[in-house]
């Protein structure tokens, strides 16, 4: 396994930003699930959540997991994968991965982010439907997250 294929692996739990840089140090760049899972230091790394996670760290369930992200139409882009965008790539705590719908190299042109509640109000939803399209005819791609 190379650092792409771990990194994609890791993607698949909910580990902070900090603990998977510290795992990708403590792998000195030997990326296997017999070194995750048989690691004190990995063991350290992640606390209460790592019997859990060793668990799951085989190929079956790294193949399972990449075969429901597919069935739900979501791509997974690394730090590492050449289409990583290039504005992101100059961020010093750049996200390790990306999960994404669509045609990532729109994030090359101007963006803008849409964040909110995942429980808007009515107002909410159609105040931000019209921002979002207005700045879409503007020539802005709208990101949400």
């Amino acid at each position: 396994m190379n650092k792409n294929e771990f990194i994609r692996f890791l993607s698949a739990f909910e580990i902070s930003y900090g603990k998977i840089g510290k795992i990708l140090d403590a792998m000195n760049g030997e990326y296997s699930f017999e070194k995750f899972c048989f690691s004190d230091e990995i063991e350290n790394i992640l606390g209460q959540d790592y019997s859990s996670i060793a668990k799951k760290a085989n190929l079956a369930f790294f193949s399972k997991y990449l075969s429901r992200l597919q069935e739900k139409g979501i791509s997974l882009l690394t730090c590492e994968d050449e289409l990583y965008p290039e504005k992101l790539n100059k961020l010093e705590n750049k996200p390790y991965y990306l999960f994404y719908k669509g045609d990532i190299s729109l994030l090359s042109q101007k963006i803008v982010a849409i964040v909110g509640t995942r429980s808007p109000s009515s107002y909410g939803t159609i105040v931000t439907q019209r921002i979002a399209s207005s700045l879409a005819r503007a020539g802005a791609v709208i990101v949400s997250g």
